[in-house]
């Protein structure tokens, strides 16, 4: 997973931890697209999500996704190289 470094995993690769890293995205114009890991999933229902902006921004932001929603998309997944 891109971003995992120093991240502790078992002997598949598999993080041993909780872990939330962005892994590319792009757009322009009308819209952005994001890539995001996240291990392991969220349970099905509300999550919420902080945020702390390092200086000079100095705030925390927060926003609700739903884990139901998170948990399908990670169904779609397909592994296209290993």
């Amino acid at each position: 997973m891109p971003g995992m470094h120093n991240l502790p995993t078992d002997e598949l690769g598999v993080p041993t931890q909780p872990y939330v890293g962005f892994a590319g995205g792009g757009g322009g114009g009308s819209g952005w697209t994001l890539n995001i890991w996240v291990h392991p999933l969220p349970p099905d229902g509300p999550l919420e999500i902080f945020v702390a902006l390092p200086s000079p921004a100095t705030q925390e932001l927060s926003t609700v996704l739903d884990g139901s929603a998170v948990r399908a998309a990670a169904q779609r997944a397909r592994v296209i190289w290993t």
